[in-house]
């Protein structure tokens, strides 16, 4: 694959669909890039007070989202993050629009509406459903037990929310009411996605789990995919029965879902210096994995096939 190795660590990534814009997070500063190379960097800022969690492009590709250690949310113009001079890095940029209310760092964020409303989940144990234009927090949703919640997702009248007490709980969209809870005893819910009815969520001791949307009861089917842990999980955009994970012991792999079944697994190859893999991210041709300093493009089609 390609590899575009940092000098710091890199926090989290994303990438528009046609892989012409990317962002990523360096601590408290975030980048843009009009290519996916090192040279391609065509603006900076400081995002946030401290250390930037979560970063996302809108669905126009014009805008960026951040969530940060210092409690906010910030939505940024991608013509207003440009190359920085020394004194714009001593202070956050004043062009970006400030949502508060969490009282924890900001770990996932997920888009209602193209972009009008989204989520936030937070390691203060709640998401936040927020109005973008008026930057106002119109509901609150909360987990059973002060913990990290460390991912989110909403589909329909449906919000999705995973923690680190290992509960994916699911709330009425309009009401806030919780109306579900899947418990999983062994570890955190890391990160959950949803294909068609079928819920797939990664666990904090290399688990991954398929549940039918519609009975929760137990899961569809169960596999141990990495002795450390699954880091991130990423629906193929031209087919929702395949998906791609990054694990905690440098793994990146393509899974089907067959009939309701963890399907067959194939590898990408990745260089022998990476560590976790923590995001997996998508253009419409290529597969992109982000470990601590470097980000690494991938043909969709991985090297090696296991049963």
């Amino acid at each position: 694959p390609a590899h575009w190795p940092r000098e710091h660590r890199i926090n989290c990534f994303d990438i528009s669909e046609s892989g012409e814009i990317g962002v990523h997070a360096e601590g408290e500063m975030i980048m843009c890039w009009s290519e996916m190379r090192e040279a391609g960097v065509s603006g900076i800022a400081r995002a946030h007070l401290l250390d930037t969690y979560t970063i996302k492009l809108f669905p126009s590709n014009q805008v960026i989202l951040t969530g940060g250690a210092d409690f906010t949310l910030r939505v940024w113009s991608l013509e207003h993050v440009t190359i920085a001079e020394p004194e714009t890095k001593k202070g956050i940029s004043n062009h970006a629009v400030q949502m508060t209310g969490h009282t924890g760092g900001i770990l996932d964020t997920d888009f209602i509406e193209k972009g009008r409303n989204l989520l936030s989940s937070s390691m203060d144990g709640t998401v936040k459903y927020w109005d973008v234009p008026t930057q106002e927090c119109v509901n609150t949703f909360e987990e059973v037990s002060r913990c990290h919640v460390k991912c989110c997702l909403v589909d329909g009248t449906t919000v999705w929310a995973g923690s680190d007490a290992g509960n994916l709980a699911q709330f009425d969209f309009s009401s806030g009411e919780k109306t579900s809870l899947i418990h999983y005893d062994g570890a955190a819910i890391h990160c959950a996605r949803r294909s068609d009815h079928v819920l797939i969520l990664g666990t904090g001791d290399g688990n991954l789990l398929l549940y039918d949307t519609r009975n929760q009861e137990t899961p569809l089917d169960h596999a141990k995919v990495s002795k450390i842990s699954v880091e991130d999980i990423e629906i193929d955009k031209e087919s929702s029965s395949v998906f791609y994970i990054g694990t905690g012991d440098n793994q990146l792999a393509q899974y089907s879902i067959s009939s309701g079944n963890i399907g067959e697994r194939r590898q990408y190859a990745l260089p022998v210096e990476h560590e976790a893999v923590r995001a997996v991210k998508q253009d419409q041709e290529f597969l992109y994995s982000l470990c601590s300093s470097s980000i690494s493009k991938h043909p969709k089609d991985p090297i090696t096939s296991d049963k």
